[in-house]
């Protein structure tokens, strides 16, 4: 696709494509691992930027490719180890999620954090806003009426996925 538009790729590796010892039983088969193994290589030799979300998976990457050490990163997951001195600056901390929650992901973890922040540190509603984008339901509970049960509703929105713009405008006849 990047390719295609003329765009240079970014992948973005939250989680490992393939690791033996942590991949349940029904996906260990020769033939699963050949072919991840095979599509990752090809993405990975693909990108122009390959970013992993922790240290030991930059490494497990640079040790199956490294070749690519010079266009591989590390962007973690979580925030920066001294949040307070965001507190005061005037600006206004944005934390969105695009996508939808599944296996387990509850947004009451991110929410209490986000309460504990706010009322800990004495920081204002204004200083953060909370918004996801895509699927607003968890588990059938808007996410609405979960971040109103967590004492967010003037820090957070939802709306449904938006179209990207670099996708084609299809026409069904």
């Amino acid at each position: 696709m990047a390719e295609t538009l003329g765009r240079p790729l970014a992948l973005d590796l939250r989680d490992p494509w393939f690791v033996d010892h942590a991949e349940p039983a029904e996906l260990r088969g020769a033939t699963w691992q050949r072919r991840t193994a095979q599509f990752e290589s090809r993405c990975c030799h693909a990108a122009q930027l390959v970013i992993a979300n922790t240290d030991a998976s930059a490494a497990l990457l640079h040790a199956r490719y490294p070749e690519l050490a010079a266009r591989l990163m590390v962007v973690m997951n979580g925030a920066d180890p001294d949040v307070r001195t965001f507190a005061g600056r005037g600006d206004r901390f944005l934390i969105a999620h695009a996508g939808n929650l599944y296996g387990g992901r509850d947004p009451r973890v991110l929410f209490r954090g986000i309460r504990r922040f706010l009322d800990r540190l004495v920081a204002a509603p204004s200083d953060v806003h909370v918004e996801f984008i895509g699927g607003r339901t968890y588990e059938g509970i808007p996410l609405e009426a979960i971040a109103r049960a967590e004492g967010l509703s003037e820090v957070f929105t939802s709306r449904p996925a938006m179209p990207s713009p670099l996708r084609p405008a299809w026409k069904i006849n």
